[in-house]
């Protein structure tokens, strides 16, 4: 499974709880409001357990948490 299959699970599992869900990549999570602040603050804590790293309050900006590809791109960095 990719970063980004994880995430959208993530999101669709244990956020939103939403099974049927479909988010395209390059979906803005944010203005379409598939996310509220809340969720993303509860989407940052999920990774962070999941991918076992901590995300420092720098890199919670918009560029990094936009859509699915963004995400999958930053965790690429943080994990490489």
């Amino acid at each position: 499974m990719t970063i980004a299959e994880e995430v959208v699970e993530i999101l669709k599992i244990d956020i939103l709880q939403e099974d049927d869900l479909t988010l395209e990549p390059d979906e803005d999570l944010l203005t379409s409001g598939t996310l509220d602040s809340m969720a993303l603050i509860r989407l940052v804590a999920a990774i962070e357990e999941k991918y076992e790293i901590k995300i420092p309050p720098t890199d919670l900006v918009i560029e990094n948490f936009i859509n699915i590809n963004a995400i999958e791109a930053y965790l690429q960095k943080q994990l490489s």
